[in-house]
């Protein structure tokens, strides 16, 4: 019976030991968690922020080669006459 009653009070010993740090930790795990996600959110605003930039400068040098195209026809006009 004195076995029973060790393992009883260990095991309560334990678990209050547990909630303790389940209190303790507790709340600066969801605190992490939360920043976590506030972290992972900010990095997807930049990368679909990053993908624009990316399709702007692609238009942009799609237009410089389209002005380009057509200063190189113009210099050839004008050197013909």
């Amino acid at each position: 019976m004195t076995t029973k009653i060790n393992y009883t009070k260990a095991y309560r010993e334990k678990t209050k030991k547990l909630k303790e740090l389940q209190a303790k930790w507790g709340s600066e795990l969801r605190f992490l968690e939360g920043r976590s996600t506030h972290y992972e959110q900010e990095f997807d605003k930049a990368v679909a922020s990053n993908r624009r930039y990316q399709e702007i400068i692609l238009e942009q040098r799609g237009i410089i080669g389209f002005l380009e195209g057509k200063i190189t026809k113009l210099t050839e006009l004008l050197e013909e006459q």
